[in-house]
């Protein structure tokens, strides 16, 4: 049998080509020969001798603390299933996961199975995530401040140069010194969680106070600080709340981000070598993150502020910053929790003080010093710390006395775990003062890079790019380097090096300060060719700002070395009980960095503005000489280098025992008794807790006999862990939520055209309010008819993948013909089409390539979004039931995201499209949508991929023409139809569907005729019970389908009628137009709402009244969408009514408050959370594996045939009504039509439709899928997989 695998392991062709059944049988007779053994379950003793002796190999004191070690070893009284255990009970434990070693061969370890779940049930990269998202938006927060804060004291608050570059560098350090007030609440007594809420709430709390200080005190006149346009006098009061605000933010995002680094890293088990490689992968990932937040507030924010709307910028990062905290507190109840170990201050103090006071003792050898016994260290919650050579003084204070002998005490004998953790403090502080100059370097972005790009050539045409939005190369940079690093660099050096993380920390951080200091050269040249091409008199060099761009981004390449090694190194290297402390000197050393560079500002202008002289950095840039200033930071970075290399050739690193301390909830206690009890069976021993239950199943359903049912036994004992490592190698929650993010990103891009499109025509084009709604409907209704298209080529030929990323391509090619026709063509003057000033009318030629924009968008977005939609799905395997409840919460999330890229759309981009700039809003649509691209391709190498199984319509069409041929055959029993033999049915990469009762007629076409018989196989005559099965689903989903059109009618009013109607309503707050299509956001908000209350309360709660883990059904829930959506009708209706009592003749606009559109806007979205993530569900579940987009698709379709039934009901209303002198329903004035009734009309159509949907959901029984644990997943691989697969 060996000799049989090495053949097949050298021939790898022949792998790829073996069939599931021979693998099996292969695995199978290999196996079989240990059966005996696999029915035995091996109890190990327990003693305090045993224990120490199993763990010597790894573990030489046997120090191992772990809450999940404690219920291992109390594994059988958690099972407490009512019967009494035998003396193993009391004697032995089960052979479990607890060793890092793997189980001898022949033993089932009953706990193996389980632990996966245990570490998975919290924590892990889900979390992970979640934190990253977090992260990504608290710094777009922090730098939609930051970023151009410089500028803001220049111009608003009328500082000097220098002054206000000393101001930020000061601040900024104080941002990141806060990070140790935060690392010691944390490492202390809050723990990392609430100390970082606490952190984010002050964060929040000092951008709300900014800008109500800047709006109320400091912005006047309006627009002011711009450049051009001066501001008046800043009050005292205010400069004063200005500074209390901005220093809040510094509390706030300062204390937060060392904590959060770390709480992100402790989602992983050391324990696990796989978790620990995660654990390594996150801080690149934490710093990648961290760019991806700031790459908007360097790009759009800083445009805005520097075009003087600073009072949007600091509302954007508001909201960002609210945002993060609300999905920060998501996570709350599944975050992975270290216990907070105590003060270190007194721990370390006591080390220092018990050595002074033995100062004449000599050292004992390190067997001899003092250190607790038993697992645990003395310091709670910590893991014991081997002896080290180093520092050997310290050792003195655990050398035991005679003294000691008689008293304890803390102040005179310290453990060497306490020894060592101060020694650990002790070597890091050289490296971390290294790191400092390098600091001083990147806080020049910050400040003098600004002021050096202010006075260089910053227009490109008309467009004036912002000198603070240069860092955008820098956040590129970052952004590409890090993915070089990660796929390039790391597995090169690795096979050069012999080390898995390819470089060490220290090494990465060596190179990270070598680049910085090629990045002050470059700006030293920069300069001093800046300052050749400034003509006399003028302020601004003729030198273009794109010579800053290497300085930039040679500081981001670097920044990847230096940052993420830190991240690494001080984390990795600080003791349990200081790791909060370890991530904040990367922070600290930035907070020194800036006051160093502040320091460096001051005593160079002390030093060379003397007498007439300006010194080199004076206010006017033109008359000193910066370029020298940065190359003396270039000679420091030399010196420093020198003393950084000879530092890290001494550094000897931390040597820990056993895995950290996780802390245990009752939840987590409670959860492992449920998991025993549901895996035990009343005729299992109390302490076997094995997959038998699955066993039982399949030998209940497929009659086998007893000898069958333990072979089977066996087989799925051992194929198990197989199975779940394959799993993991590709897809899960990691990629799947790369999608999400594509998909959030695709829709912002999707709505920034979408959303204003109506008002877009009658402003731009000039068409009238019935013609712009009806082409707006015919639009999204292609838009959404594109995704049969789409789901098509998926299902059939192209796959998911290929057909996602070429939709997207097309959708970035019409995005890119839209920005630029629109420019060139249609916005004539500029700034027309914000409802004052009427736009030239259009060419032919302009409008006919405007039309063929938004269809290649149409194309691309749709065929685009079924098939995302089912390959996100695709990362999960059914065949794992845990996988499986992630997939169906999947369509959650992904309705989830849809919402909220859409929220930007639907709050910034429709503002500044309503005031005329389009153009502006069509170009960042652009932007997002490239950027969900790259994401998207960013996960290639790592995405699960399902095979397409072949063109649905000539599978469909045959089993329709052999029924029709055999109309006159009595179709058989169930078990006589036919059926291929094996696994897998004739469908390729499908699994077989169980015969149903449904449409009975169909199942002529798969009874056996004598013809059938005689004659050679004909598809055309006889089809397998899958195929008629996939044809029955067709039939009985599209009568479902067609009742969701309604309620499509009604969402698509929102960005039609609902917009109309919002235009002739009162829209201001104060001098503030409220845009009538931003009022969707409240439908958005109302999505995100209620899926968290719906997944977090309603869910649950509906779990335990009707027993389905789910809550409520699909159809249920679609249901209760349909009458909700009916609601929002009667809502929009009575608005109406109320909006036409309150016009005053001869006005346009009503007196209404356009906020009386909130209820129906409300509604809406309530209802799209049950119908539309509901149909996700429904229809995708329900789909055979050979249709699964179109599954998909057929929800999309449904808002498509909704949008042209919205268009065909506009039509007959105003045909009906608009006679004679009588406007109709729907006139271009809508004060003197009746769009209440047309409302009210939707509303009575959609109560006539929820009666039949009632009747049909009723009537309607599931897919009945062959079990999932026989299905062979067949997934595109190299050739490599295959063979370590078979392995």
């Amino acid at each position: 049998m060996t000799g049989d695998k090495n053949k097949d392991v050298a021939e790898s062709s022949e792998v790829l080509n073996i069939s599931s059944i021979d693998i099996e049988q292969k695995r199978n007779s290999h196996e079989i020969e240990q059966q005996s053994n696999f029915h035995e379950i091996e109890l190990k003793k327990i003693s305090l001798d045993g224990t120490e002796e199993k763990r010597d190999s790894h573990d030489p004191e046997g120090n191992r603390k772990s809450c999940v070690t404690e219920e291992k070893i109390n594994h059988s009284n958690s099972h407490n299933i009512g019967e009494k255990a035998d003396s193993h009970e009391h004697e032995g434990k089960i052979n479990s996961h607890e060793s890092d070693e793997p189980p001898e061969k022949g033993t089932i370890t009953t706990r193996s199975p389980n632990a996966p779940i245990i570490k998975k049930k919290r924590g892990g990269w889900k979390l992970a995530i979640l934190l990253l998202a977090n992260q990504g938006l608290a710094t777009l927060a922090f730098f939609g401040v930051g970023v151009n804060l410089v500028l803001f004291l220049v111009r608003v608050l009328e500082q000097s140069n220098s002054v206000a570059a000393n101001n930020v560098s000061k601040w900024t350090g104080t941002v990141y010194l806060f990070s140790l007030v935060g690392a010691f609440l944390s490492d202390s007594y809050w723990g990392r969680y609430l100390t970082c809420a606490v952190f984010q709430v002050f964060f929040v709390m000092g951008l709300g106070l900014m800008t109500l200080t800047s709006w109320i005190f400091l912005i006047h006149p309006s627009g002011c600080g711009n450049g051009e346009k001066l501001c008046n006098p800043p009050s005292e009061t205010g400069v004063g709340l200005f500074y209390l605000s901005i220093y809040l933010v510094a509390f706030g995002y300062g204390g937060h981000q060392p904590t959060i680094a770390t709480f992100g890293a402790d989602q992983f088990d050391e324990a696990d070598p796989e978790q620990q490689k995660s654990r390594a992968i996150f801080f690149s990932y934490f710093y990648f993150a961290l760019n991806v937040g700031c790459l908007f507030s360097n790009t759009i924010l800083v445009y805005y502020e520097d075009q003087g709307y600073w009072n949007i910028g600091f509302v954007a990062s508001l909201g960002s910053a609210v945002v993060a905290l609300l999905s920060y507190l998501m996570g709350s109840s599944r975050y992975r929790y270290i216990k907070p170990c105590g003060n270190p201050l007194p721990r370390v103090a006591q080390v220092f003080v018990a050595a002074a006071k033995k100062w004449h003792v000599v050292p004992a050898d390190a067997d001899d010093l003092y250190e607790m016994e038993g697992k645990e260290s003395a310091i709670k919650g910590s893991r014991k710390i081997l002896h080290s050579n180093e520092i050997e003084f310290l050792d003195k204070a655990a050398t035991i006395t005679d003294k000691d002998q008689n008293e304890k005490n803390p102040w005179r004998l310290c453990t060497v775990t306490q020894v060592e953790e101060a020694k650990c403090v002790l070597k890091l502080l050289p490296i971390w003062l290294c790191t400092i100059i390098y600091s001083v370097i990147f806080t020049q972005m910050a400040s003098l890079f600004v002021e050096q790009g202010d006075v260089m050539h910053a227009k490109i045409g008309n467009f004036h790019i912002p000198a603070a939005s240069m860092s955008a190369f820098d956040i590129c940079s970052v952004l590409i380097a890090t993915g070089i690093y990660r796929q390039v660099l790391v597995p090169l050096a690795g096979r050069l090096s012999g080390n898995p993380k390819g470089l060490s920390e220290l090494q990465r951080m060596g190179i990270g300060l070598i680049i910085g200091l090629f990045a002050m050269v470059a700006a030293g040249v920069t300069e001093i060719a800046r300052r050749k091409y400034v003509e006399p008199g003028k302020r601004i060099s003729s030198l273009s700002i794109f010579w800053q761009i290497p300085q930039y981004v040679c500081v981001g390449v670097s920044e990847v070395f230096m940052y993420v090694g830190q991240l690494e190194f001080f984390n990795g290297e600080a003791p349990d009980g200081i790791k909060s402390f370890g991530s904040s000197l990367c922070m600290a050393s930035i907070s020194l960095g800036n006051y160093v560079s502040s320091m460096l500002v001051a005593v160079v202008m002390g030093i060379t503005a003397r007498g007439s002289d300006p010194g080199w950095i004076p206010n006017n840039l033109n008359e000193g000489h910066m370029d020298r200033f940065y190359f003396l930071i270039a000679g420091l970075s030399v010196i420093d280098f020198a003393i950084y290399v000879y530092l890290s050739k001494r550094y000897k690193y931390i040597n820990l025992e056993g895995p950290e301390n996780e802390e245990e909830s009752q939840e987590s206690r409670d959860d492992e008794v449920l998991r025993c009890k549901e895996t035990s069976m009343a005729d299992v021993d109390s302490l076997n807790c094995t997959n038998e239950p699955v066993v039982k199943k399949v030998t209940d359903q497929d009659n086998r006999t007893k000898e069958e049912s333990e072979a089977n036994e066996l087989k799925v004992t051992t194929a198990k862990p197989k199975a779940s490592a394959i799993r993991k190698s590709r897809g899960g929650w990691t990629y799947a939520s790369l999608l999400l993010v594509n998909q959030g990103l695709a829709t912002l891009a999707f709505f920034g055209v979408g959303v204003n499109l109506v008002l877009f025509l009658t402003r731009v084009l000039d068409q009238e309010n019935a013609d712009a709604a009806n082409s707006v409907s015919k639009w999204t209704g292609t838009v959404y008819l594109c995704s049969l298209i789409g789901a098509f080529l998926s299902d059939s030929y192209w796959g998911r993948y290929l057909t996602c990323a070429v939709f997207q391509l097309i959708f970035v090619l019409g995005l890119v013909l839209l920005s630029l026709t629109s420019w060139l063509f249609l916005f004539h003057p500029s700034g027309c089409g914000d409802e004052e000033l009427v736009c030239s009318p259009t060419s032919s030629i302009g409008v006919a390539i405007f039309y063929l924009s938004i269809y290649l968008v149409a194309l691309g977005y749709g065929g685009y979004q079924p098939t995302i939609a089912t390959f996100g799905s695709d990362q999960f395997d059914e065949a794992d039931h845990k996988e499986a409840a992630s997939k169906a919460a999947f369509f959650s999330y992904f309705y989830f995201a849809l919402n909220l890229g859409s929220l930007f759309s639907n709050t910034i981009l429709v503002f500044y499209e309503d005031t005329g700039r389009w153009t502006l809003g069509f170009v960042v649509s652009l932007g997002s949508a490239v950027l969900a691209l790259l994401l998207f391709l960013l996960g290639t190498p790592r995405y699960r991929y399902l095979k397409p199984c072949g063109n649905p319509l000539p599978r469909v069409a045959q089993v329709f023409v052999a029924t029709a041929r055999k109309w006159d055959v009595v179709p058989s029993i169930s078990g006589d139809l036919y059926e291929v033999e094996g696994p897998e049915s004739a469908i390729k990469g499908s699994r077989k569907i169980f015969h149903s009762n449904e449409i009975a007629f169909l199942d002529k076409a798969a009874t056996i005729t004598n013809h059938d018989l005689c004659g050679p196989n004909d598809p055309w005559k006889l089809c397998t019970v899958t195929q008629v099965e996939e044809a029955k689903c067709v039939l009985k989903m599209l009568p479902i389908w067609l009742c969701t059109i309604i309620y499509s009618v009604i969402f698509t009013q929102m960005a039609s009628l609902f917009v109309e109607q919002g235009d002739v309503m009162k829209s201001h707050i104060g001098s503030f137009h409220l845009p009538a299509a931003s009022m969707s956001a409240f439908d958005i908000c109302s999505v995100l709402i209620c899926t968290g209350i719906y997944r977090q309360v309603l869910e649950p709660l509906a779990g335990k009244l009707t027993g389905n883990p789910k809550g409520l059904t699909e159809l249920q829930r679609m249901g209760i969408g349909l009458l909700i959506g009916m609601l929002s009708m009667v809502a929009a209706g009575a608005t109406e009514i109320a909006r036409l009592k309150y016009v005053v003749r001869g006005e346009k606009i009503s007196s209404l408050s356009i906020f009386w559109q909130v209820p129906q806007y409300v509604l809406v979205g309530a209802s799209e959370v049950f119908m539309y993530v509901g149909q996700l569900e429904f229809f995708n579940g329900q789909a055979p594996d050979g249709i699964k987009s179109f599954g998909s698709s057929l929800c999309m379709a449904s808002i498509s045939l909704g949008n042209y039934v919205s268009s065909l009901l506009v039509i007959m209303v105003m045909g009906i009504t608009a006679r004679g002198k009588n406007p109709g329903w729907i006139p271009d004035d809508l004060n003197t039509g009746h769009m209440d009734r047309f409302y009210f009309l939707l509303a009575v159509l959609a109560a006539f439709d929820f009666v039949i949907y009632v009747y049909l959901a009723k009537w309607y029984k599931c897919i009945n899928l062959q079990d999932s644990d026989d299905k062979e997943v067949q997934i595109i691989e190299s050739q490599e997989d295959a063979v370590l697969k078979k392995i």
